[in-house]
């Protein structure tokens, strides 16, 4: 989880993840980025982006959105070059209302050999042997350009691998450097690891570990976007790449419904806890849509954002929205049962598909654990069980 720290997005970001499945280093980003930032994280793989989406769903991040792309053809257009005047919106409340267009940070996780991994899976040394790796290798440079040409002037990339070898890590800087005009910037020591040197000495200021007895090898890079650089001209991605294939899973396709907030707030629902955006009906899901994704292209692009519920015949809210629950203080006031645990057992017992003894008339109350809220739980006849995610 070092990459997301050595990025250190300022607060209200706009933040591609490029690689973004299963989801943890997308999560520490919108956390350091804040309710006010967009998060958008990428995964081309159908069967990993459903454990993205599950992921970013259980820790409740609301600013982030999804979608499927192959990472190295996004259909999102070029970043201007620092002498354009092309302006997209931010989220409000910031210091800011607009923001200059491009991406203000990416993170680059590539797919790699993993020979970082070897200790646990040692079958990676064989199966990843010389001209096996030039494929990714290959990949890895057209993943670089396109996180320079979508990164705005000024913008910071990290650049990421699980292996070891000099070519799909070091050499690679030296590609962004030499054929794409970005500039590497070291990083500063981290308190509490032993980093090794550089295989290439140019690159000193390079996060490097080496597999170890009981450690895994990584490498994490910082590159930055000069000021002055020109990598798009701001075309139509379409346009441009010939791009237009939807993504898996495209909320897009569906019409979409907007709804006031106000109509999904209820007892346990306090949705003044969402942050500055939207709220829609996708074919029969609602979605919130961060602020921030209003610069995304309106067509032939396809993403998703943070479900909160469904409405069918009636609006049903997600019980697992945790971080839209009022302080237990704030819901007994209200009149809501509420069961707050000290001991950690009831909830894992819960978690293990248990059921709890309640006193509660109403057919759900609020879970907490030591007053923080977990979820909402139903209620059947004296018993209490999680609800499905």
């Amino acid at each position: 989880m070092l990459p997301p720290l050595a990025l250190n997005p300022e607060p209200g970001a706009s933040v591609l993840d490029m690689c973004a499945s299963p989801g943890g280093k997308t999560g520490i980003l919108a956390q350091l980025t804040g309710q006010n930032a967009f998060v958008l994280a990428n995964e081309p793989s159908g069967d990993r982006l459903i454990t993205l989406r599950r992921n970013l769903q259980t820790l409740n991040l609301f600013s982030c959105a999804t979608t499927s792309y192959p990472g190295e053809k996004l259909p999102l257009p070029s970043a201007p070059d620092a002498r354009t005047t092309t302006r997209l919106p931010h989220a409000p409340g910031t210091d800011d209302d607009e923001m200059s267009g491009g991406w203000d940070c990416i993170l680059l996780d590539p797919p790699c050999s993993g020979w970082g991994t070897a200790e646990k899976h040692p079958r990676v040394l064989r199966l990843w042997q010389g001209d096996k790796v030039k494929p990714l290798i290959g990949l890895q440079r057209r993943l670089l350009a396109e996180a320079a040409r979508l990164l705005r002037p000024g913008g910071k990339l990290v650049y990421s691998t699980c292996t070891t070898n000099v070519e799909e890590n070091e050499a690679q800087l030296r590609f962004a450097r030499e054929e794409l005009g970005l500039v590497f910037l070291p990083l500063e020591p981290l308190p509490g690891f032993i980093f090794a040197d550089p295989r290439l000495p140019e690159f000193v200021g390079v996060w490097r570990v080496n597999s170890g007895q009981d450690g895994q090898g990584f490498f994490v890079s910082l590159l930055q976007k000069p000021e002055t650089c020109r990598t798009g001209d701001g075309a139509r991605p379409d346009e441009q790449h010939g791009y237009g294939r939807r993504a898996r899973g495209d909320s897009r396709k569906h019409r979409a419904m907007p709804l006031d907030r106000s109509l999904l707030a209820e007892g346990y629902v306090d949705t003044a806890l969402l942050p500055p955006g939207d709220i829609a009906v996708f074919n029969s899901v609602i979605r919130f849509l961060p602020a921030g994704s209003r610069a995304l292209p309106a067509h032939d692009f396809s993403w998703k954002g943070f479900p909160l519920g469904r409405f069918e015949r009636k609006l049903r809210i997600s019980p697992h929205l945790r971080g839209l629950m009022p302080a237990i203080n704030l819901a007994r006031r209200r009149g809501l049962p509420c069961l707050d645990l000290e001991d950690p057992a009831p909830a894992m017992a819960l978690l293990t598909g248990q059921s709890l003894i309640v006193n509660a008339s109403s057919p759900e109350m609020g879970l907490y654990f030591r007053g923080l809220p977990l979820c909402r739980l139903t209620v059947k006849g004296a018993r209490a069980v999680l609800p499905p995610l």
